[in-house]
């Protein structure tokens, strides 16, 4: 399942939380990997491998990709729980950002 890089507005509920819950599992995904480089990238004796930084930039991205879908157009059950995830997701991107780490654009 994908979606586009650039989500236009979902037009259906079933599209919304589709792809919703996409982007919340991508961000679970990479979620290790950012936090291990929020926490070491200030460290002077530890390098973050290329590959934890590459993990991390897609955590970034994907986190961006949810705040700019999380539109909420339809009334429902799981705002709540939206609200939760679109939050985790701006606090992941103020860390990296405070920790130096390369933003994506348009965050």
């Amino acid at each position: 399942m994908q979606f586009p890089e650039h989500p236009a507005p979902a037009v259906t509920e079933w599209r919304y939380f589709l792809r919703s819950r996409y982007y919340i599992v991508l961000t679970l995904l990479y979620r290790p990997s950012l936090c291990f480089a929020i926490h070491h990238t200030n460290n002077p004796t530890q390098s973050i491998p290329p590959v934890i930084t590459n993990l991390a930039q897609r955590g970034l991205q994907n986190a961006v990709a949810y705040i700019l879908m999380g539109r909420i157009p339809h009334r429902h059950h799981g705002r709540w729980f939206q609200m939760r995830h679109l939050f985790l997701a701006v606090c992941f991107l103020l860390a990296a950002a405070r920790a130096g780490i390369e933003m994506p654009e348009g965050w």
